[in-house]
């Protein structure tokens, strides 16, 4: 959804683009993704990351993403995103959808009688927020994203939170 108010296909701009490149070259190098980005208001970044969080859990198997925002209304505005993503997938690449709410989203097989021998692809996609100090705690995660950290109300707490549920393994993304 544009600025105009109109749905688009999702296109990189330049800037974009550069860190999109950044975070490709990291993942082709290493294996795994770590960055943070200094930057300023409104040139699409939280867009790419909801876009890479949602690539990584739509459409592989076994993978768990988190997003954080600083407050509710724009956890639910980046939530939006990750749901505009899945309705405009092609439907030949689209998961099967088990859970839909307002904080998470569940690829995986909806039917209890054939989820054994068709899982789907057993990955979801949260969205929380900082509000809560204890975001993460108990999970594992291989994406994190953490939108608007700088606004956090105890940064400290939310990242030593959130961070620790993702390993440094091959397939991770902060």
């Amino acid at each position: 959804q544009t600025k105009r108010q109109a749905l688009e296909p999702f296109v990189l701009r330049p800037f974009q683009q550069k860190l999109v490149r950044g975070m490709l070259d990291q993942w082709k190098r290493l294996g795994y993704v770590r960055q943070a980005w200094l930057k300023s208001r409104q040139i699409g970044t939280t867009t790419i990351g909801s876009g890479w969080s949602f690539w990584r859990t739509a459409l592989n198997p076994n993978v768990n993403s988190i997003v954080v925002a600083h407050e509710i209304p724009i956890a639910e505005e980046i939530f939006t995103k990750a749901k505009r993503f899945y309705e405009n997938l092609g439907s030949d690449i689209r998961p099967m959808l088990r859970y839909s709410t307002k904080q998470h989203l569940e690829f995986d097989n909806p039917s209890d009688r054939t989820r054994l021998t068709h899982p789907g692809l057993r990955s979801k996609l949260v969205v929380a927020t900082a509000k809560n100090i204890h975001v993460g705690a108990g999970g594992t995660f291989h994406n994190v994203h953490l939108s608007e950290s700088a606004r956090y109300e105890n940064a400290e707490e939310v990242a030593a939170s959130v961070l620790s549920a993702v390993s440094l393994v091959p397939g991770t993304s902060i």
